[in-house]
């Protein structure tokens, strides 16, 4: 991905050549945090949680499902859960095992809480084809 040799900008660069550089190499970034936000949910699908229990599509804290007139959340919270304001008992998010955030966020450098907050976003698994980032020989 990071082929080329990195050297610092002289005289001889001009901005407009620098302005590339950095419109390139922050197209790669986005590339590659797209694609680690990817891998999060490949990793959530692959460690489901086996004690976990089906949840319905009401919430467990008793929020409310609907916001202003017109609005419906699907039986989720209306204005964020009062019980679970991290959205980790979100019944239209797989639970996945205990230890699964650990060792992901330990290959990503981040922490622990991080990881789950990732792996919690994630997109499923129609997405990434839509994201443009699935796997492939070249990946």
């Amino acid at each position: 991905m990071f082929e080329r040799q990195w050297t610092m900008a002289t005289d001889t660069v001009t901005p407009t050549a620098m302005i590339a550089e950095l419109r390139e190499t922050t197209a790669l970034l986005r590339s590659a945090q797209t694609r680690v936000f990817v891998m999060a949910a490949e990793w959530a699908d692959a460690h489901p949680d086996p004690d976990a229990t089906k949840r319905s599509g009401a919430c467990i804290h008793g929020c409310p499902t609907e916001g202003m007139p017109g609005e419906d959340f699907g039986g989720g919270c209306a204005n964020g859960c009062v019980g679970d304001p991290d959205g980790f008992d979100d019944p239209f998010i797989p639970a996945v095992r205990w230890d699964a955030p650990a060792a992901f966020g330990a290959a990503i450098g981040r922490t622990t809480n991080a990881a789950s907050f990732l792996i919690r976003d994630a997109p499923g698994r129609a997405a990434p084809a839509a994201l443009g980032v699935g796997p492939g020989p070249d990946r």
